[in-house]
């Protein structure tokens, strides 16, 4: 069994072996990806924030001093 630790919580959680456990699996996924209020970024509710561009692609600005 792999287990998933936290420092206040650990889940044990059957590894996926093909259809013959998916469905037992996915729901024990589904409770700990909730538990840790991951759920809505696997599920898609949360959209990727957009990535910073490089320094290099960053428009140049000049500061100038009086």
């Amino acid at each position: 069994m792999s287990s998933i630790t936290n420092v206040e919580e650990s889940y044990k959680i059957e590894p996926l072996q093909g259809s013959a456990n998916y469905r037992t699996w996915k729901f024990s996924m589904r409770m700990v990806l909730q538990a840790r209020d991951l759920w809505s970024v696997v599920s898609g509710e949360e959209v990727k924030p957009e990535a910073e561009k490089p320094e290099a692609e960053k428009p140049l600005v000049a500061k100038f001093s009086m």
